[in-house]
């Protein structure tokens, strides 16, 4: 693999859906959404099977379903309170990947992880985050990277184990 060097700059919108995302699919908080959820349709079939209650059974199928419904809106509510108390400083910044390691650099400031560092790499969307914590990532616009190096590296971050892609859309377009 090449080395690739992309250049960027954080945004609102950017944050938001970083953290939209994070929440979703990668957060431990949506488990907490999809046992409640289960319960609830669980219950829905004991009171429908067992108790032949469909009134009840109603309510809990309802309540099981709102759930996973709401999930999505409430992940975009906390996700954007958390830019909004958190503003995002609009700098430029520049990730250097390559077979050894990933380098970001913001400002004059450089942090040097070597693949054994990186959790995970999610693709989503148009991003790649790079997992650096349980909870803090690289976000690597793909835009930023060259249609040829974008193959070359997914097919590095699949033979490393480190790549997962994710069904998530973004709202926002760039370029």
């Amino acid at each position: 693999m090449n080395k690739i060097i992309t250049k960027s700059n954080y945004s609102k919108h950017i944050a938001e859906e970083f953290f939209r995302f994070h929440l979703i699919w990668r957060a431990s908080s949506r488990f907490m959404y999809y046992v409640i959820s289960v319960l609830c349709i669980a219950i829905a079939v004991v009171f429908l099977t067992l108790l032949f209650s469909p009134s009840l059974a109603s309510i809990f199928l309802i309540l099981g379903i709102g759930i996973l419904i709401i999930m999505p809106y409430q992940a975009k509510k906390i996700a954007k309170k958390i830019v909004d108390e958190n503003p995002v400083s609009s700098a430029e910044y520049q990730v250097i990947i390559d077979e050894n390691h990933v380098v970001y650099k913001l400002d004059k400031s450089s942090k040097e992880y070597s693949w054994s560092d990186i959790k995970v790499v999610c693709k989503a969307a148009n991003k790649l985050y790079f997992y650096v914590t349980k909870n803090i990532a690289i976000i690597v616009p793909l835009y930023t990277i060259e249609i040829s190096e974008q193959a070359n590296l997914l097919a590095f971050l699949k033979k490393q184990k480190k790549y997962r892609k994710y069904p998530f859309k973004s709202k926002y377009e760039e370029s």
